[in-house]
């Protein structure tokens, strides 16, 4: 006897008629990486190796040029303020990592007005 498969889109969550296997795809996890030095190349190249996508966010080149050997999407930053934010959505983590934490702050609004535009679009 000859299998048979289909795909169906919809939204129902009751369960599937006998015979039938549902699977649920999600889009890729992304991480924006926001900082430099170490902790943003290790994160970022980890990142990498578990299969997300990432965007490293940095003033620093050394920082970009890691990241981007190791398959990261890169953005160079002159100042804090430069920071444009991508849109985040439920698959999207973001984390800054700087030194000087007077980087942070006109990073992290960007970040939550991103995330308050997100969350009332689920």
């Amino acid at each position: 006897m000859a299998s048979t498969s289909r795909v169906v889109m919809d939204t129902d969550v009751t369960p599937p008629s006998e015979g039938m296997v549902r699977r649920w795809l999600y889009p890729r996890q992304r991480l924006f990486v926001i900082g430099q030095g170490l902790n943003a190349m290790a994160l970022s190249q980890v990142a990498v190796a578990s299969g997300h996508e990432v965007m490293v966010f940095s003033p620093d080149e050394g920082t970009l040029m890691s990241a981007a050997q190791s398959g990261a999407s890169t953005f160079r930053l002159s100042t804090a303020r430069m920071f444009s934010c991508p849109e985040l959505d439920p698959w999207t983590a973001a984390v800054t990592m700087f030194h000087d934490h007077d980087w942070e702050m006109p990073i992290l609004q960007p970040l939550l007005v991103s995330l308050n535009k997100s969350s009332s679009n689920i």
